[in-house]
């Protein structure tokens, strides 16, 4: 897989990456989130906490574990739900 621009984001194949001290975010590095927690990247994002899931490092984090922070060669996934009918 190759890269791929989204405005100013690089989508990575993240499985293939060496590079240390890296913050990877929905496929993207973040590394500006660095030992920041889980609720502060969704203020920031303006993403409603209780309409997401966020699994880090393969594991699904509960929500009262939000103010986990991001450490260096974290992969994280977050899938919001949206409601519609």
């Amino acid at each position: 897989m190759g890269n791929a621009t989204v405005g100013r984001s690089v989508l990575l194949d993240t499985n293939n990456l060496k590079r240390a001290n890296m913050l990877v975010i929905n496929g993207k590095i973040e590394d500006d989130f660095l030992n920041k927690s889980v609720d502060e990247y969704l203020l920031n994002r303006q993403i409603n906490k209780d309409r997401v899931v966020v699994e880090l490092n393969g594991e699904i984090l509960p929500k009262d574990k939000f103010n986990t922070k991001f450490n260096e060669n974290d992969k994280v996934e977050i899938v919001c739900f949206v409601g519609g009918g």
